[in-house]
């Protein structure tokens, strides 16, 4: 419990196998009544907060100023690495709470075996539920602003725009246009990679700022496929624009 709280008591793990062995030799030479506790068919157990990052403060701080970096109006990558369950996703999920006060956008999506078979979607899904943060943590007037940018940016090709993120029209309901199809909104047919990632670079260059900076965390990045790569690299290079992304 001690080495779990970060405290002082044990600088070493062999000084905690030695405890241990005391525990199993000597049990007589600790202070609580062992005998008493296992009658009553307890046990003692370290207190594991759930949800708490433990022995991961140089992780968090590489992720925090890569965060900072881009808060002040630069593009970054950050790759995380490591086996399976060693809490590469609880690192990210930790920060969460951080970004959300300095006023930054977290947008999680998770990748598997068919992300290939569906080239885009992923990343898509993710920027569509950006839309839905904006709405829930904007104001009225912010919210004005982005649409009369939104029109001046995107003129007619609004309906690009919402055909690659529906709920660009429940955001902005008075900008929607009505569909023939109502599944033709993530309908790519027509559009090839280099107009996915014209648009996307367009809208991010509105909603990402130093104010609220974007970070978007894909989990199991190796079942990624390429083009939803190269629409990351292309938001990420974007030169027109700074997206503090």
């Amino acid at each position: 419990q001690s080495l779990i709280e970060g405290h002082d008591t044990y600088m070493s793990l062999d000084a905690v196998c030695g405890d241990i062995q005391l525990l199993l030799n000597d049990p007589d030479c600790f202070l609580f009544d062992m005998e008493r506790l296992v009658a009553q068919g307890g046990s003692i157990q370290p207190q594991v907060k759930s949800g708490k990052l433990y022995g991961r403060e140089e992780e968090v701080t590489l992720v925090t100023d890569a965060f900072c970096r881009v808060s002040s109006g630069m593009n970054e990558a950050l790759f995380i690495g490591g086996y399976s369950g060693c809490g590469k996703s609880m690192l990210v999920q930790s920060l969460k709470s951080r970004i959300d006060i300095a006023g930054g956008y977290v947008l999680t999506q998770k990748c598997d075996e068919i992300s290939k078979e569906r080239p885009l979607l992923d990343v898509l899904h993710a920027f569509d539920k950006l839309c839905l943060l904006i709405m829930l943590k904007s104001s009225p007037q912010t919210l004005m602003e982005i649409s009369n940018e939104l029109v001046k940016v995107f003129e007619s090709d609004f309906s690009v725009l919402a055909r690659l993120l529906p709920n660009i029209n429940v955001v902005f309901p008075k900008l929607a246009k009505p569909t023939e199809d109502a599944d033709g909104a993530r309908n790519l047919q027509g559009m090839n990679l280099n107009n996915v990632c014209y648009t996307l670079q367009r809208f991010m260059r509105i909603v990402s700022s130093t104010v609220t900076p974007v970070m978007l965390f894909l989990d199991d990045l190796q079942w990624a496929g390429n083009t939803s790569l190269e629409l990351i690299n292309a938001i990420l290079s974007d030169k027109r624009g700074s997206s503090c992304f």
